[in-house]
């Protein structure tokens, strides 16, 4: 399979939304893509104006919605913490507002950007199927737009400067204009290799793939700038804080990845990794070893504290707190490393949790979601979607939750 990334010219019509790409360097002699990469202007995928009768929301009632904060990528954060600080929660008893049929199951999260929601779909049983990047009104639930992609979507889309940025499990990187749905670019490494989610910043995108490599490509263009062997998949998404990148493997081992050698490290676990966060201070990660692991920023154990059970998401960091889920259905509240509380919720939980106000929004493997008391762990309240849910996260925002299933639908609860 060759190397190849195909670049859409921006539109006329575009050219104001593009400003921000356009600003961040050109197609450059520069790039370190294959002699084989190839150009081509022409559109690679198109977008649908209008949803189909299988693509519908069904509304039950007419949201009246604080204004929303955005969810622009994974976790909210460039160090994927999971807590936004001027997101607005539910205050009341939760009712699903509408649903919203992707056609397809998911295990990929929602972004949130000027009232669009953004998530993947396609089938989680053969990676050889077609996906789609669907765009969703996040108050109405009506499609905006839907893009075909050529393999399933379970990344989580990043949207940057008027854009959207997902990868496929076949192994397609996507620049999609955020407002219409068509390609901007695509990126294919000659691997094959499916993507994770990525980390957009400073123009470049970094994304680690199932070959074992982190790559960076061009913001404006996907021309390949950078690669780094990390010799294992990588399963985590991407957390970039001042200037270094953070990323988790399959293997077990979670790398630092800055420009100075000196400044790079590994640590190894010895399971896989299935979550990295930092807040600049302390690298924390989850293993399927069922541990939280706090790092300093050289790559040394601070504390770890472990589980019966393995921990398959992201945990929620709050300055000296930290916050996860096992397979067994416990969800823990630590502070430095120790447990002030532990909720025991009897079903797993491999979907990362939100802190937004001060409550912890989890949703379990079974479609429950639940609400729970930040600085005790009691339930609030929880609320049943009657479907599955596998490692999708929910998010928070204007007195809303969405959340994506594994049926295949979004559903939006209002409280």
């Amino acid at each position: 399979m060759r190397e190849t990334f195909r670049r859409r010219t921006f539109l006329t019509a575009v050219a104001t939304t593009a400003v921000g790409l356009a600003g961040c360097g050109g197609d450059s002699d520069d790039d370190q893509s294959t002699a084989t990469d190839t150009v081509t202007d022409t559109p690679v995928a198109t977008a649908t104006e209008t949803a189909t009768a299988t693509e519908t929301a069904t509304p039950t009632q007419t949201p009246q919605l604080l204004p929303e904060a955005d969810w622009p990528s994974y976790h909210y954060s460039a160090g994927n913490l999971g807590v936004h600080p001027e997101a607005t929660g539910l205050s009341g008893p939760p009712a699903t507002s509408w649903t919203y049929d992707l056609g397809t199951p998911t295990e990929g999260s929602l972004t949130l950007v000027d009232g669009t929601l953004f998530v993947g779909a396609g089938s989680v049983q053969s990676s050889s199927d077609a996906g789609a990047i669907h765009a969703i009104d996040a108050v109405s639930g009506d499609q905006q737009w839907k893009a075909a992609t050529n393999g399933p979507v379970h990344a989580t889309p990043v949207h940057k400067e008027g854009f959207v940025f997902a990868g496929t499990d076949t192994g397609t990187m996507y620049a999609l204009n955020g407002a219409s749905g068509e390609v901007f670019w695509t990126y294919s490494p000659s691997s094959g290799a499916g993507f994770g989610t990525a980390h957009v910043a400073d123009g470049t995108v970094i994304v680690g793939t199932g070959g074992g490599r982190v790559l960076e490509l061009r913001q404006n263009s996907g021309g390949r700038t950078g690669e780094t062997d990390v010799t294992a998949e990588v399963r985590t998404a991407i957390a970039r804080v001042r200037g270094v990148t953070y990323v988790g493997t399959n293997s077990g081992s979670i790398f630092a990845l800055a420009d100075s050698a000196a400044d790079s490290w590994e640590y190894d676990e010895g399971r896989g990794i299935r979550g990295v966060a930092t807040d600049g201070r302390a690298v924390y990660a989850t293993s399927r070893n069922g541990k939280l692991l706090a790092l300093n920023t050289n790559g040394r154990l601070i504390w770890e504290f472990g589980t019966a059970s393995p921990v398959r998401h992201n945990p929620v960091i709050d300055g000296e707190w930290a916050f996860f889920g096992t397979d067994s259905g416990e969800i823990y509240g630590l502070e430095d490393g120790l447990e002030r509380w532990k909720t025991e919720l009897d079903t797993a939980l491999s979907n990362a949790p939100v802190l937004v106000e001060g409550t912890l929004y989890v949703v379990a493997n079974d479609g429950t979601v639940y609400a729970l008391d930040r600085a005790t762990g009691s339930v609030k309240w929880s609320h049943a979607l009657d479907v599955p849910v596998e490692r999708s996260t929910p998010i928070v925002s204007g007195g809303r939750l969405w959340v994506p299933t594994l049926a295949g639908t979004v559903h939006a609860i209002d409280g």
